[in-house]
């Protein structure tokens, strides 16, 4: 039994940290838009999901290449081998990302709000 435990762990220890980085990527927003746009819009936005998918992929692969050759993160890596663009792209990343999760808050507060009301 311990040994089917461990074995267990030492799986879902090497699939979880792609399962995560993939839900971060979809989140519960991109779902909510994606479902209200295939409502209003039918098949007709098909090509954008597909070439947001294709995108995913490339930077999610491009990424994780980078992280297990270096050994370190891509914000660190621009930041060491491009040192003239690197802090500005960090410090813009940075930026962009606390924005992205500020209003995907807000969108979520949206929804809530308006099940709330219903």
């Amino acid at each position: 039994f311990d040994n089917k435990v461990k074995k267990a762990l030492v799986a879902v220890s090497a699939v979880g940290p792609g399962l995560f980085l993939i839900g971060y990527n979809i989140g519960t927003g991109s779902i909510t838009t994606m479902g209200m746009a295939g409502a209003q819009y039918g098949m007709t936005l098909l090509w954008a999901l597909i070439l947001s998918g294709v995108f995913t992929y490339i930077l999610m692969v491009a990424f994780g290449h980078l992280t297990l050759v270096t050994g370190k993160t891509a914000l660190h890596n621009f930041k060491n081998q491009i040192p003239w663009v690197g802090n500005i792209l960090a410090i813009y990343i940075m930026i962009a990302l606390i924005m992205g999760e500020l209003l995907a808050l807000i969108g979520i507060m949206g929804i809530v709000s308006e099940l709330i009301q219903e």
